[in-house]
């Protein structure tokens, strides 16, 4: 039997910028498989502990995604804010962080649009290695928001476990 504060015990974080129904129905899968969830949203309807009972909430620019320093290679992040600029911002923060994982909610295009946009900031799509998933999740044909957010749990699973094997 494992111990409480063995590694494989430690819950890992996952940061989710936006609140929106695919992070709501992400944050309760998450939640639900062992990872420790944080929502950041700039809209208080949608990063309220009501809306987030089982993740903490909190409301906020981009900026406050500083509280969740520092951030590990066991973090992972994903970004499903609103809109491309929302996720243009989120993602540059994140570019900076030591987040072993990093998603975006996205279509093909929409990543080439946003990693455009960033490599004119300077951040270049080297700084995310590997590590980043865009589209983000298994591809399982997933539609609805619990579907998506199912293929994201999925590929969350996928990636924590990896080195466990």
């Amino acid at each position: 039997e494992a111990l409480a504060n063995s590694p494989e015990e430690t819950p890992t974080r996952l940061l989710i910028f936006g609140g929106g129904h695919v992070s709501l129905a992400l944050a309760r899968f998450a939640s639900d498989t062992g990872f420790e969830v944080e929502v950041l949203d700039d809209r208080a309807k949608f990063s309220s502990v009501e809306r987030f009972p089982f993740a903490k909430a909190r409301t906020g620019p981009v900026a406050d995604a500083e509280a969740w320093l520092p951030i590990g290679t066991r973090d992972a992040i994903v970004v499903a804010t609103r809109g491309h600029q929302h996720d243009e911002e989120a993602l540059a923060w994140a570019a900076g962080t030591h987040a072993g994982y990093l998603g975006m909610l996205s279509s093909s295009r929409k990543r080439k649009l946003i990693l455009e946009a960033l490599a004119l900031r300077g951040i270049s799509k080297d700084a995310f290695g590997d590590r980043f998933h865009a589209p983000v999740g298994l591809s399982i044909g997933a539609v609805s928001a619990e579907e998506i957010a199912l293929a994201i749990t999925a590929e969350l699973i996928e990636w924590k476990n990896r080195d466990r094997e």
